[in-house]
């Protein structure tokens, strides 16, 4: 296997938590279920407490798109991220990171994660 095209995808998916986390607490608001960033980040879903918890789907500025749970502004509990290659991380997260699931790539060929590690 490549380790490269599994490499990439998750590097992606911290720099990806960290953008949405350094726009969000500024302009959310308990009132309205739709949230756009200035980086063209947008967020449907479930806030509390000015943050992203519960159900939601986020739209990301490099066209990545995140569907699932959210805790405190993180990708936590079950979802999928789909990059615009098509590469696909299917599964469990934890704090914002592929926890257990299945990372798909855009050719087809398929990574098991187990306990934030690739098995």
């Amino acid at each position: 296997m490549n380790s490269m095209k599994i490499v990439i995808p998750l590097a992606v998916v911290a720099v990806i938590g960290i953008v949405f986390l350094l726009f969000s607490s500024a302009f959310l608001s308990e009132d309205s279920s739709i949230h756009t960033f200035p980086n063209g980040a947008k967020h449907e879903g479930e806030w509390k407490d000015g943050m992203a918890n519960g159900y939601g789907i986020a739209t990301l500025p490099d066209g990545s798109k995140y569907e699932g749970e959210f805790k405190d502004n993180e990708f936590h509990g079950i979802g999928t991220l789909t990059f615009p290659d098509g590469t696909k991380y299917e599964g469990e997260w934890k704090a914002g990171l592929p926890w257990t699931g299945t990372i798909t790539n855009a050719d087809g060929s398929k990574t098991e994660w187990r306990y934030g590690q690739e098995i």
